[in-house]
């Protein structure tokens, strides 16, 4: 029966959501160990986006032994520049390739999400393979924080709120 076998999908469970926010100088020494496994024609911002995305997932793994979850809808990572997180590496172009680049690698395993029209769906799951784990697990420390904060408070504006009877009015004629 279809149903035996439903909830033995990976999509289904407790994930943790996929979070970067590592700096280059966290990256470059996973991009150095990941080099000879990626194409040759990457930019060096698309190698620190695989790197960010594999030490992410590769955190998550040795932190609670489980997957990552991420959207693959553009619509999740069309947020206006001030309410973003502070990685310029964390957009759709990035996210979604470093992750469809680590599979093609054969470095992560991954489940697409399901997509149920006028319902919540379920996002993406991705997770380390033992192959990632042995490759760039030892450089990954878990205890290190990340370098760039969650959300960037420069563009945080504090407006003051004045009590009514101290705001000024306009005469009335």
């Amino acid at each position: 029966m279809a149903f035996d076998r439903l909830f033995d999908n990976p999509l289904y469970g407790n994930h943790s959501p996929l979070v970067l926010g590592w700096t280059d100088d966290q990256l470059k020494p996973l991009v150095d160990r990941l080099a000879p496994f990626l194409p040759d024609n990457l930019t060096d911002q698309m190698q620190l986006a695989i790197a960010s995305c594999a030490r992410s997932i590769v955190a998550e793994k040795k932190l609670t032994d489980r997957a990552v979850h991420y959207a693959r809808r553009r619509d999740a990572y069309r947020v206006p520049q001030r309410y973003r997180c502070g990685d310029p590496r964390y957009s759709w172009h990035y996210i979604t390739r470093s992750i469809d680049t680590l599979e093609q690698i054969g470095l992560i395993n991954q489940v697409p999400g399901l997509r149920r029209p006028r319902r919540t769906g379920f996002q993406s799951v991705a997770w380390a393979t033992d192959e990632l784990m042995t490759l760039i697990g030892p450089l990954v420390d878990v205890s290190e924080h990340r370098g760039i904060p969650r959300r960037v408070e420069a563009f945080c504006v504090t407006m003051p709120i004045r009590p009514r009877s101290t705001t000024p009015r306009r005469p009335t004629r």
